[in-house]
């Protein structure tokens, strides 16, 4: 069985055409107090151009969320000049950015945060999940095929995610299966189907998109591979895995968890808040 959901280009298209009006008599004429901060997030400087807030002195938090803001034939690359409190999602992807030599104003980690309801709570070890193996693949298709072909080639049942699925109904999916194969992107601010299936219980496998490296651990609490083949033998030791290594990697994703608490994220984000106007001062070295 494959759970082929719907095509990632195709979903964000609608979700954005439900969010984003593309008709400029739709966007509120809106303009912030004197005490506001001003929050910026990947092209949302283009909303300060057109409304003219530009020159306002309202400190501005910019999160950034992937390692594209460092690539110099991007939009993004030109906002990094722009003065601002910039909070990247991974260490990995503020490192990217300070090498820029380009960017104005500090530059803070705050990793991701996952909350843990109950469909993403462990199931127990020794209760059987329905799905032996399921590829998290909608963001990697090509990969997801090849690995697809391989495990079937071997006899290795599996489902494959391709697309899309509802949130509820992808955290249920994670929640029953035993060993989930995610693959990211080549390159990922900070991967996180990757924590979530560590918090449904799953022995994860995916492979280094460079945001994921902060918490992807090989051998302590997933296993990485770098191609299909690749993945495939991690596919087939997970299934033969010794019960005390795999106890030991479940004990391992359970504590990664822990350290990506929502309420670990949401403490760090409100030292943010409290030391805004000294960080607003601060030059970016």
């Amino acid at each position: 069985m494959t759970f082929t959901g719907v095509p990632a280009t195709r979903a964000l298209a609608a979700q954005r055409m439900r969010l984003w009006h593309a008709e400029d008599d739709h966007v509120p004429d809106w303009r912030p107090a004197a005490d506001d901060i001003l929050f910026v997030a990947g092209t949302d400087w283009r909303y300060l151009n057109a409304r003219d807030l530009g020159g306002l002195r309202n400190p501005r938090i910019n999160l950034v969320q992937g390692v594209r803001h460092a690539h110099a034939a991007t939009e993004l690359y030109g906002y990094l000049a722009r003065r601002a409190v910039r909070i990247c999602v991974s260490e990995e992807v503020a490192d990217a950015i300070r090498r820029t030599g380009r960017v104005n104003g500090p530059v803070l980690t705050i990793p991701n945060g996952i909350d843990t309801p109950a469909c993403l709570r462990r199931r127990g070890l020794a209760k059987p999940r329905t799905h032996a193996v399921v590829i998290i693949g909608y963001k990697n298709v090509a990969v997801a095929r090849a690995l697809s072909a391989r495990l079937a080639a071997r006899g290795i049942g599996h489902e494959a995610v391709l697309g899309f699925m509802d949130r509820d109904a992808f955290l249920d999916l994670l929640g029953d299966t035993e060993t989930a194969v995610c693959l990211p992107r080549a390159e990922e601010g900070f991967y996180l189907p990757a924590l979530e299936a560590m918090a449904a219980g799953c022995m994860v496998i995916t492979m280094d998109c460079v945001g994921n490296r902060g918490f992807c651990q090989h051998g302590e609490n997933c296993l990485v591979g770098n191609d299909a083949e690749s993945l495939t033998r991690a596919v087939e030791w997970a299934r033969d895995m010794p019960a005390a290594t795999r106890r030991r990697m479940h004990a391992s994703g359970e504590e990664t968890v822990a350290r990506h608490a929502l309420s670990v994220e949401r403490g760090r984000f409100q030292a943010v808040l409290r030391e805004i106007d000294q960080l607003w001062r601060m030059d970016g070295a």
